[in-house]
């Protein structure tokens, strides 16, 4: 889900998809991001077990035009696997 501090800046979520990397690790995040308002700046996904335990980050320079939409590629780790029953908050 998204910060209350991201969704104050207008932005939303679209879909959401997890990918593999080379190695067939879990730990490409893809995001479809909707601005209502124009955003540029930093975002960081942070990977949350099923008890919410922080276990992978990952960080994007964001920049939407106001009513933008866009994909953009986070990816974590290789030790990060994003596993079914995990979360991902964005900061």
């Amino acid at each position: 889900g998204l910060s209350e501090d991201l969704k104050a800046k207008g932005l939303s979520l679209g879909k959401t998809m997890v990918e593999e990397d080379s190695a067939g690790v879990d730990n490409v995040l893809v995001l479809y991001v909707i601005s209502a308002n124009e955003f540029s700046g930093p975002v960081t996904a942070v990977a949350l077990d099923q008890d919410g335990r922080e276990y992978g980050r990952a960080s994007a320079e964001l920049k939407l035009a106001a009513n933008g939409a866009d994909y953009y590629t986070l990816r974590f780790q290789s030790r990060t696997d994003l596993e079914r029953k995990s979360r991902i908050e964005l900061r």
